[in-house]
């Protein structure tokens, strides 16, 4: 894997590309901020298929805004699957997952269109030192390396939780934009 000071690109990935949407945001505006200019970003779903272009949702909007990062405009991108997407991942020194499940699937079904993708994907929580509080207040996220789904949250728990999520995304794009600036001692 390609240490933080190499990273010329890097791709985030999540089921319907919402989290992994609205976190491509908010790393490329947290990057533009230490002036880290050549680092391109991206992100993609693993179950959008035919959802391209859709606009995120409004509470993940809402929540970004909230943090001050300019996301109105965003929408979803490509599944992982599409030719834009699969040529992003070969090109990419670094993919982070939202959870062990897309990761494994990155590294079973997506292994013979991408050499090599062994040594470029990790979950975020395996590679960011992410908030134990945060994690302990979704039962089922104690013991895996997720990041969680504020969709299945509220289907099955009856919890909204955008707000919650966007922040902890937001901390972590605040720690790979950091990485990448103390690597290369900017």
């Amino acid at each position: 894997m390609a240490g933080w000071k190499e990273i010329r690109k890097i791709g985030f990935i999540c089921d319907m590309n919402s989290r992994s949407g609205i976190l491509s945001t908010m790393v490329r505006e947290e990057l533009e901020k230490r002036g880290i200019r050549d680092v391109q970003v991206w992100a993609a779903g693993m179950m959008n298929a035919g959802l391209e272009g859709k606009k995120l949702g409004s509470k993940y909007i809402d929540a970004a805004t909230s943090l001050g990062y300019k996301t109105a405009g965003e929408y979803t991108r490509g599944h992982i699957e599409s030719e834009e997407n699969v040529q992003n991942a070969k090109e990419s020194d670094l993919i982070l997952t939202m959870d062990w499940g897309q990761k494994e699937h990155l590294l079973s079904d997506l292994r013979p269109a991408i050499p090599g993708i062994h040594k470029k994907v990790s979950t975020l929580k395996g590679k960011l030192s992410a908030s134990k509080a945060f994690f302990s207040r979704f039962q089922r996220y104690k013991t895996l390396t997720s990041v969680p789904d504020p969709y299945w949250e509220e289907r099955l728990h009856n919890q909204d939780v955008h707000e919650a999520v966007v922040k902890q995304l937001h901390v972590m794009a605040v720690q790979i934009a950091e990485k990448i600036r103390k690597a290369r001692r900017l």
